[in-house]
């Protein structure tokens, strides 16, 4: 257990590990063992899950703080967070008519509470066949996108609005599911940090498809938090790759 380090370091990953059960184009069934074995050997200070498995907490029995959503009979995609750093209080914050959600944690890191919102923002829910590809079909996806932005910008609100009321620093971490140029990501993103324009390399995408890295995963602080690094990882092992940042908290 952490209580109090020497550092104002604090480094943070988030991950949207697909329920640990990726089945990719080469058959992996083996995704659960490699996603706990990467991130012990990368040993962040706090772990942010997206779609978590309702039973695969024990392979992080080295974070003593830790919780998830209960909410399996709900129909609502399971969340998780993991810490090294006491968890002081926590919370939920539903989405309506949605499976999406977010949690949150009030983490205590060196005499100072900082709260991390773990956040799964919508689905687009697209799987475009080539019978799609039709005057109707198109009409139909174009409903459905336009329909999921506008529930990605409210669920963004309701963040925002509950965020407002913390009067401590502020971290938003998770799968937005809307790229850098949404209307989405500028309300959340206001007067934040974004971890890898601060810090990050290439292209910095999470979501690859079509062989173009997207990006809809992202690691959003207070502007008086420092992003020292960001990393990005190709593992394979869930249709997103996971983020890892090293932060300053003075």
């Amino acid at each position: 257990m952490k209580e109090s380090i020497n550092s104002d370091n604090l480094s943070i990953l988030s991950y949207n590990a697909n329920g640990f059960k990726y089945d990719g184009k080469d058959g992996n069934r083996e995704g659960d063992d490699k996603i706990a074995d990467f991130i012990i050997k990368r040993e962040p200070d706090i772990v942010c899950f997206q779609e978590f498995s309702a039973i695969k907490y024990k392979p992080f029995k080295d974070y003593p703080f830790w919780f998830k959503t209960n909410l399996v009979t709900s129909g609502k995609s399971v969340m998780a967070m993991f810490s090294k750093f006491p968890i002081v209080n926590k919370g939920y914050i539903d989405f309506p008519d949605s499976r999406n959600q977010a949690i949150y944690a009030d983490i205590k890191f060196n005499g100072k509470i900082v709260r991390v919102y773990n956040i799964h923002l919508e689905s687009f829910k697209l799987r475009p066949r080539n019978s799609d590809l039709n005057l109707s079909g198109i009409f139909k996806l174009t409903n459905r996108v336009e329909k999921v932005q506008i529930m990605q910008e409210e669920q963004a609100k309701i963040i925002i609005k509950h965020a407002n009321a913390f009067k401590g620093k502020v971290i938003f971490v998770g799968d937005f599911n809307a790229t850098q140029y949404s209307n989405t990501y500028r309300k959340l993103s206001h007067n934040m940090f974004d971890s890898f324009i601060e810090s990050g390399r290439g292209f910095g995408g999470t979501y690859p498809r079509l062989n173009y890295p997207i990006r809809i995963d992202y690691i959003l602080v207070d502007k008086d938090i420092e992003v020292h690094s960001h990393e990005n990882f190709k593992l394979k092992l869930s249709d997103h790759e996971p983020i890892l940042v090293n932060l300053a908290i003075h």
